[in-house]
């Protein structure tokens, strides 16, 4: 699960719990504790996060205690202690039967220990009770294409995307476009999350391989050079670069680009994209 994301929503739950009107004394500690837990959590104490949500569940007797459980979970999941998440998920979804964010929740963990079908009830469930939950049709889609479901995942993620317009969701379906060879539609939404986020070298690049899959050779050039100006020590934009050049046959300058790429894939022990670019290198000796 993407903790970042996951935890930008918890604002969600902490204004429903914070705000202090007139609470018995019990009730005015469970939700100082639930205060101090969600304070913690922000600078990153996860470990004390817990412990003062534990107290406040311990003390109980409170409404949205579901959501206390919840935000527990997402806790120990930064911890790295996903059974017990998945654990607090549960107890939170037992006491609210259709509490969408902790199905969702439980639902990404299950997708994470590749239990698919799990993960898939789970979303249903999410978005069964919460019909517009972009994020939830996200992750569903996301499965649904690590299932190979890529007709599926493309519905789930275009709902994803009527609803909220967010960079990550069109660079996963431009994924999905790629593997079902809609090189065009892929293009588009990287085209799509560059205007949402205009520094990221990472949509240039992929945009860029996507041109090549069409054949707009120049266009691949140009988008390899952004990227590389955002991340000037990026391999792929070198390697993918050099083979754009190849195809437009400026050697002398895919030579340098494969060059480049090799140091740098060598320098970070990448022997992978390190031989990938020698065997660029002999195509190119054999086109000259």
């Amino acid at each position: 699960m993407k903790n970042i994301l996951i935890k930008t929503l918890l604002i969600i739950f902490v204004t429903t719990l914070i705000p202090i009107y007139s609470y018995s004394e019990s009730e005015l500690d469970a939700r100082n504790y639930i205060t101090a837990g969600y304070m913690q959590s922000k600078y990153g104490n996860h470990e004390d996060a817990i412990t003062n949500y534990t107290r406040a569940i311990n003390i109980g007797g409170f409404d949205n205690l579901a959501d206390v459980y919840v935000m527990r979970g997402i806790e120990k999941n930064s911890i790295g202690d996903n059974n017990g998440a998945i654990q607090d998920f549960t107890s939170a979804i037992s006491l609210s039967p259709k509490h969408s964010f902790a199905y969702m929740s439980r639902g990404c963990l299950y997708a994470e220990q590749k239990n698919y079908k799990k993960a898939m009830n789970d979303l249903n469930k999410a978005i069964e009770n919460k019909t517009n939950y972009a994020y939830a049709f996200y992750k569903r889609g996301m499965i649904k294409a690590q299932m190979k479901d890529n007709i599926g995942a493309l519905q789930d993620l275009t709902n994803a995307i009527n609803m909220e317009q967010n960079p990550e969701i069109y660079m996963v379906r431009a994924t999905v476009r790629n593997d079902l060879k809609d090189y065009q539609g892929a293009i588009d939404d990287y085209s799509n999350a560059i205007k949402l986020v205009k520094n990221s070298y990472i949509p240039y690049s992929l945009r860029a391989s996507a041109y090549i899959r069409v054949g707009k050779y120049e266009n691949a050039v140009k988008d390899y050079t952004k990227s590389l100006r955002l991340k000037p020590e990026y391999p792929e934009s070198y390697l993918g670069r050099g083979i754009a050049r190849i195809k437009l046959k400026q050697y002398k300058d895919a030579e340098k680009d494969l060059n480049k790429a090799k140091e740098i894939y060598l320098k970070n022990e990448n022997m992978t994209g390190y031989q990938k670019t020698a065997e660029v290198l002999n195509i190119l000796e054999s086109e000259k």
